[in-house]
Formats: structure tokens, sequence, C-alpha cells
């Protein structure tokens, strides 16, 4: 698809979309279906097929749900899919997967599809020498990829859930901020395959919305350094340098807002941040 035919946030429909009588789908069983091509890179398609090809994919991927025949909230699975560890992780996913779901009681008029733990491939640029100059096909998978509408506006948003917890007997805070890091680059890479395997223009990558989610973690910190002033910090957030650890800098940090803590997760708190997104 190109950026022409992606459903933008922030954008409403087209003038030819509401003229069509666009029937909401809903189906119990999801299967995913490749047509027979002899190529998988739309780039190489005859030109009236691509623009049959982006015609569907405008007209089909914004209406995936139907408030008459299902559930305005739909997920892929439908249920969370436990296994027999039920690990930190697992437990992570499991409680961001369900504050979706309730988001059909929380947010009338919402209309949502998420996938979770999706494996996907695409193209990403591989370093070569020192140089991005390599494409190369990649395989990644997503904790959460959402695509929703609400008042006629499209947005897209990709979590990945991180199950760090300071209570935990191996907390400690060099593995943390290794986790950190591993969020951040994942959530930079999905949106770098976006653009590398179907040409989306950087103004509409922007609106791509990422986050990570950290269910068992506090937004606060208190501060470590014997100098400091002995209050609490923001986590991921630059401190004062009197805040400091001796010998050590401010971190690059994403902006505030991209990472969300248990504080968020929090009763209604997760459905009034989802709303304030959209």
């Amino acid at each position: 698809m190109d950026s022409e035919s992606t459903p933008q946030q922030g954008t409403s429909k087209s003038t030819e979309e509401t003229q069509e009588d666009n029937s909401f789908i809903w189906v119990k069983d999801w299967k995913i279906i490749q047509t027979a091509q002899e190529t998988s890179q739309v780039e190489n398609l005859p030109q009236d097929d691509r623009k049959i090809l982006f015609k569907y994919i405008a007209r089909e991927f914004p209406v995936l749900t139907s408030p008459s025949q299902g559930p305005n909230v739909c997920s892929v699975p439908d249920k969370f899919p436990k296994s027999s560890n039920n690990d930190d992780g697992e437990r992570a996913e499991e409680l961001l997967f369900n504050k979706l779901k309730d988001l059909e009681n929380k947010i009338p008029g919402l209309k949502m599809v998420f996938f979770n733990g999706v494996r996907y491939t695409g193209v990403k640029q591989a370093n070569m020498n020192g140089a991005n100059n390599v494409s190369e096909q990649s395989i990644k998978e997503i904790d959460f990829s959402i695509f929703c509408e609400y008042k006629n506006l499209h947005y897209i948003m990709f979590l990945e859930v991180k199950c760090c917890e300071e209570k935990h007997p191996q907390f400690s805070q060099k593995g943390l901020s290794g986790h950190r890091k591993k969020a951040n680059s994942q959530l930079d890479t999905h949106v770098e395959i976006l653009e590398n395997s179907f040409g989306i223009k950087s103004s509409v990558l922007e609106k791509v919305q990422c986050h990570a989610i950290w269910p068992f973690l506090t937004g606060k910190e208190d501060c470590s350094s014997a100098k400091g002033c002995g209050k609490s910090h923001p986590r991921f957030q630059s401190k004062p340098n009197k805040c400091l650890q001796p010998g050590t800098i401010n971190a690059t940090y994403k902006n505030a807002g991209w990472h969300l803590f248990e504080e968020e997760l929090a009763g209604d708190n997760f459905s009034t941040w989802f709303l304030s997104r959209i």
C-alpha cells in the first residue's frame, strides 16, 4: 500500500468513501489468504492492478467491525492464549490484552481491531560497513498492533510490553536500562519496516503512535544520589545533574508519554489515557 491508501491519524474519510455503502465486516474465524501471483512486491504489479489493490485496502482496512453484528472491539486471537508457564511476561501481556478488550465498555463509538503476538516479515535497512545501504527481509514479532476508528478518524498504534518489576529478586537498574533500549528499538524498527516496505511518507509515519508498556513498574523512581534532591523523579526522563550517580550522564530518552506505567493501567486510567490519544 502507499501513503495515499493508508488510513491516517487525524484525517477523515474521503468523499468517495463516504458516498460508498461500506458495510462493516464481522467474521468469527480469521484467515489470512495470499492471492497467487508471481511476486509479492506491490511495486511490480501492473499499474491498473495496483490501483485496484489500493482502492480495496482503502475501502476495507478501516471497516473491520460491525456495531450491528458483533462487538466494536475485536481481537486476534479472540481470547488471550495462556500457556502452561504463565510467566511474568505472559501476565503483563494478558493484563494489557484485557484492558484493550474492555475499551468496548469504556469508550462508546470506538471501533477497533487489535492483534496480539503477531509475527510478520518486512524490509529493513541492514548495516553494512557502517552504512545503511542494504535492504533485507526481516522477521519480527509485535506484542500489540492496534487499528481503530473513532469519530470518523483512523489511528494506528504499536505497543511493546515489558514485565520488569522492582520487587523482583533479579531486578537491577542495568537490566532495566537494557529492557528500555530494547523496547525503544523494537518500536522504532516496526515503523522503519512500514517505511521501507510500503514507501510511506515520514509525515504519515509520524502519526503512528508507539508506546512501551510497563504494567508492573511505577512511573516514579527515588533519587539515588547521596547529594541529590532526596525526592522522586519521573522514570526514563532526564534528572538534574546533582541527582545523577557520580561519573554518569543522562541517557537519551524518548519524550514523556512514550512509556506507560502501572499507574496508567490502574482502574479507568487506561481508558482515559487511550481516549486522550484519539
